[in-house]
């Protein structure tokens, strides 16, 4: 199967309308204020465009009105950027995508008020779309994402901190705002109500997946191959999913919580590449990310036959086959 790169350049050639989103993108980033200009250099930073990608896709299905999915898609990927922004004051991130942060340049002012000047621009997208319903659904997942992200600053540090905590968190912060943009797409062209929820449960579970994945890696990888500081979460005493499995399962499970409790972040650190080793952590985090991809692609089963619905299946398959996962699971465990 081919790699996530290549599947996501296949989708952007078939569908030109991510060229007109890009090209939307920069409109809505125009001007000389200092938030037009901080917002032009996030998108010069590049990415995946998974979001415009989600909603163009979903909308597919049907004939659809273009000026309006590009909107959408568009604000689908401004609402990402500014939880970006947000999220690396909150983190007190300095690198991102291997360049410095808003914050790290300007501060935790202007990184506020730049986050907020790009969830205004989104709204007023909305705004104007023909379909109210959709504003209501991307604001419904903003409002979860802020949930998430407070649930996963409230359990920091804490003993007690299981599985359950960490799903039902990246349910809220990372999946959530997938689910709405391939809704996006689908309430833009009127698809009936069960493959809008198909549509909605695909885009849950690839999220999940894509986070896990992300948290794999976070462990696993140099911060030179993700562009922005690695075991960040560890220190700040956030446990992921293959902490929490290697913690559940391991013998040193409390000391390694002892350790990160006390600041003893070098220890813990070399505790940790032991237990998730030890435990197979990294190949069970894995597993449950092929488990939330097999979810999504069976919510795809109820859309109808269409070359959209293997470009959704094949983006799914495609978050197990990165070239640095791939890798860094044979190292850090004993995947086949």
């Amino acid at each position: 199967m081919a790699k996530l790169a290549q599947i996501l350049a296949e989708i952007k050639a078939e569908h030109p309308l991510l060229e007109a989103v890009e090209e939307r993108l920069r409109e809505q980033v125009a001007g000389s204020h200092l938030a037009a200009r901080l917002a032009r250099s996030l998108l010069d930073g590049g990415g995946k465009r998974l979001r415009p990608i989600l909603t163009i896709v979903a909308a597919s299905f049907y004939p659809l009105p273009e000026k309006a999915v590009v909107d959408a898609a568009v604000a689908g990927e401004l609402i990402h950027l500014a939880s970006l922004v947000h999220d690396d004051i909150i983190d007190n991130a300095h690198m991102r995508r291997g360049q410095p942060t808003i914050n790290d340049l300007w501060g935790n002012q202007v990184s506020v008020l730049t986050g907020d000047h790009l969830f205004a621009t989104a709204f007023s997208l909305l705004a104007d779309l023909p379909k109210p319903t959709v504003l209501r659904s991307m604001t419904q997942a903003i409002r979860l994402m802020c949930e998430g992200e407070i649930e996963e600053i409230l359990r920091a540090y804490r003993p007690d901190q299981t599985e359950a905590d960490y799903f039902r968190c990246i349910e809220k912060k990372t999946a959530q705002l997938l689910a709405a943009c391939c809704q996006s797409g689908a309430l833009l062209v009127d698809a009936p109500f069960d493959q809008l929820e198909a549509l909605g449960n695909y885009g849950l579970r690839l999220g999940c997946a894509f986070q896990i994945i992300d948290d794999i890696l976070d462990l696993t990888a140099q911060a030179d191959e993700l562009g922005k500081p690695v075991r960040w979460d560890f220190q700040q005493g956030i446990f992921t999913l293959p902490i929490l499995y290697a913690r559940r399962h391991s013998p040193h499970g409390d000391e390694l919580t002892r350790l990160v409790l006390t600041g003893q972040h070098g220890r813990a650190g070399r505790l940790l590449d032991r237990m998730l080793r030890e435990e197979d952590a990294i190949l069970y985090a894995w597993q449950e990310a092929a488990r939330q991809v097999r979810m999504a692609e069976k919510a795809l089963r109820v859309l109808p036959p269409h070359p959209a619905r293997n470009y959704l299946r094949s983006l799914a398959a495609g978050l197990l086959e990165q070239g640095p996962l791939e890798h860094h699971l044979l190292a850090f465990s004993n995947y086949p």
